[in-house]
């Protein structure tokens, strides 16, 4: 497999807020027919109590409260939020506010093909070899030689590296009514299912680890061969079956499952309807999806759409390749996992 373009950190500049923007908080029109939603889906679970906010411009959080947006849930979040989504926000010093609607999905279109695909938990490595955060920032003609601000939320948007090769996930240019869809969660007992970090609010003191690049390790190689590979048309291996944008995003949407959620198993060991890692057992047809994909992203996908590559199932898993010190594809978990919750 041919080793990886290379992947270091170009100058990206700094995305400027048009003028009368601001990216700040603006209240919220969280209603609680969409808390219910959330809960009939098991976005969040009935260890987590909701609050509505009462007309505050900006979240007076309470004791042990935490922010959270209906947009992002819409998109692949889900609590208790997953390991993954926990060490991405560790490693670089976020808060949810801080990432707008699409960086959402595009964290979720990387769980799918990490999963889906690979059968490995997605890493804040794999996502840094392809992406890169950016800053949002607040122009002031007025002192146009100071530092820039950073906007208050979604001050890390997420965009492609250079020469990057990974599918290229189209989203929208701005998703302006996520700053309108906040309201407070937290834990009504011991036991935390929403695995965040405490809330702080504001843009971020000071970007941590914004310019990283993961070392090239064996696995990291790997991983680059399979991507170039499934999607060369060329490559008679593939049989026609070609992986793009759209099969990433249309994994998690039909498969109805949060990739940011905790989960007891990853994609590629869902079984069928009644799966307890989807949020109901409820299939949609592929005109359903293509709308709700369409709905995220700026694909052109058609409602008689067809996967470009499938993903993995529980009686399809992906095989195991001996990669340095990992496989690809782990094991099937026991059958037990996939009794249906009461």
């Amino acid at each position: 497999m041919s080793p990886p373009e290379t992947s270091e950190q170009t100058e990206a500049p700094d995305l400027e807020l048009e003028v009368g923007e601001r990216a700040g908080w603006e209240g919220s029109d969280v209603t609680p027919d969409e808390i219910q939603w959330l809960r009939a889906t098991r976005r969040i679970p009935a260890g987590v109590e909701c609050r509505l906010p009462e007309g505050e411009l900006e979240p007076q959080v309470k004791q042990g409260e935490r922010v959270v947006f209906v947009a992002h849930f819409q998109r692949g979040f889900g609590l208790p939020v997953s390991n993954f989504f926990w060490r991405f926000l560790d490693k670089f010093g976020l808060q949810v506010h801080h990432l707008p609607a699409n960086a959402i999905t595009t964290l979720s279109c990387i769980v799918s093909f990490s999963e889906g695909y690979l059968g490995l938990e997605a890493t804040v490595d794999l996502f840094s070899r392809y992406f890169q955060l950016k800053r949002q920032v607040i122009p002031d003609p007025k002192n146009k030689d100071l530092p820039k601000q950073l906007t208050a939320c979604g001050a890390a948007t997420i965009a492609p590296r250079r020469n990057s090769i990974f599918p290229r996930i189209t989203t929208p240019d701005t998703v302006r009514k996520w700053l309108r869809t906040w309201f407070y969660v937290k834990n009504s007992g011991e036991e935390d299912f929403l695995n965040l970090p405490a809330f702080n609010l504001g843009p971020p003191t000071e970007p941590l680890n914004w310019d990283y690049t993961p070392p090239l390790t064996s696995e990291i190689k790997s991983i680059h061969g399979y991507v170039a590979k499934w999607q060369d048309p060329e490559d008679p291996a593939n049989d026609g079956k070609v992986l793009t944008a759209d099969d990433l995003a249309c994994t998690f949407v039909k498969r109805r499952v949060s990739p940011l959620q905790a989960r007891s198993h990853k994609i590629c060991h869902m079984s069928g309807l009644y799966d307890p890692t989807r949020h109901t057992h409820v299939a949609l047809d592929n005109a359903a999806v293509a709308r709700r994909v369409r709905a995220i992203t700026k694909s052109k996908i058609s409602d008689a759409w067809t996967w470009g590559r499938e993903p993995h199932y529980r009686t399809k898993p992906p095989k195991q390749v001996r990669c340095s010190d990992v496989f690809f594809g782990t094991p099937l978990p026991p059958r037990s996992c996939y009794r249906r919750s009461p």
